[in-house]
């Protein structure tokens, strides 16, 4: 579901100290990306920081902001 790395791999996320990056061609697949994200790390005891989660589109049309469950629906 990433962007084309190499023939055979697909690049998915970039990992930070405290930071990710996700990845992906399509709207559909970041938001399923983010939703296994927060229930992943729910069940840690993590949540998302709406407030400082940014969402960066390039070439793309779609406009829909990227919905996050935790923080009662909000969309970045």
């Amino acid at each position: 579901m990433g962007i084309q790395w190499t023939m055979w791999d697909h690049l998915e996320d970039l990992d930070f100290v405290d930071d990710i990056a996700l990845l992906s061609h399509r709207f559909q697949q970041i938001q399923q990306k983010t939703t296994r994200l927060e229930t992943t790390a729910a069940g840690t005891g993590l949540q998302i920081n709406g407030t400082k989660t940014k969402v960066t589109r390039i070439k793309n049309e779609n406009e829909n902001g990227v919905s996050l469950m935790c923080t009662a629906g909000e969309r970045i």
